[in-house]
This record gives C-alpha cells, sequence and structure tokens, in this order.
C-alpha cells in the first residue's frame, strides 16, 4: 500500500507531533536529464531545502493540496524549471483535531471559530525555481 509523501501508517507526520520549527525534508525537486535518448538517466536535485508537501492549508485548513504549478523549459543549453513548495509554511496546531503533523497555524478561539490569522504563515505555499546548464 502507498501512502502519501511525509506520512506514517498511523496518518502522523514523519516530520513528528507538533513539527514546530524543525525542517521536515520530505520532498525535493529535482531535474531529469539524459545525453542518450532517454536509455540512461541523471537525476540532479535542484531544491535548496526539502518540505512537507502534506501540510494542511485547503479546505478550511483540513485539506492537503501539494500544486500542480511544475514547469519546465530549455533554451541554449540551459533548463529552467519552477514548482511548488512548502518551506516557507509555519507549521502549527488545529484545535479541531488531534495534532498530526500536519497542521499549519491558525488562530482560532475555539474550534468552531474560523481562522482569525490567514496571513500569518499558515498558508506560505510558494513557488520556487532554479536553471540547470546541460550538455
Amino acid at each position: 500500500m502507498n501512502r502519501p509523501p511525509g506520512n506514517l501508517a498511523d496518518g502522523t507526520s514523519v516530520c513528528g507531533t507538533p513539527v514546530g520549527s524543525v525542517v521536515c525534508d520530505v520532498l525535493n525537486a529535482f531535474f531529469a536529464t539524459s545525453v542518450d535518448q532517454g536509455a540512461t538517466w541523471t537525476a540532479t536535485k535542484i531544491s535548496s531545502v526539502g518540505h512537507q508537501p502534506e501540510y494542511e492549508m485547503f479546505g478550511g485548513r483540513q485539506v492537503p493540496f501539494h500544486g500542480d504549478y511544475l514547469g519546465i523549459d530549455a533554451a541554449m543549453g540551459t533548463l529552467f524549471g519552477t514548482w511548488t513548495d512548502n518551506r516557507d509554511v509555519v507549521p502549527g496546531t488545529d484545535p479541531r483535531e488531534t495534532p498530526d503533523g500536519f497542521d499549519v497555524l491558525q488562530c482560532r478561539a475555539t474550534p468552531t471559530s474560523p481562522d482569525t490569522c490567514a496571513n500569518a504563515g499558515g498558508v506560505n505555499q510558494n513557488i520556487f525555481g532554479a536553471a540547470l546548464s546541460i550538455p
């Protein structure tokens, strides 16, 4: 059975519960290149920091969505790539559930109150990019 990246069998994060300020190196971005028409491939890590792709930032802070914002282009011997990354997300706790390590910073007076600090870092999913010279 396969689980989403960063999930343990008990449904908690591999990064611990709660995550706190620990960098959660679960997922990185790579370029893959081939010089023999795809018979063999070489992977090059392009992200400088790994991140937890399963933070619950959507659907009222209960649904993880890593995004489909991936792009790659090539010009004059250089690859350019972009990807969605959660390295800037501020982890937190969700008073509506048992801590699982996937919760993001939010401000709720009670479990039924709305999040009053949506711009405080709990949803800081960003787009990053890198370039790589190719032979």
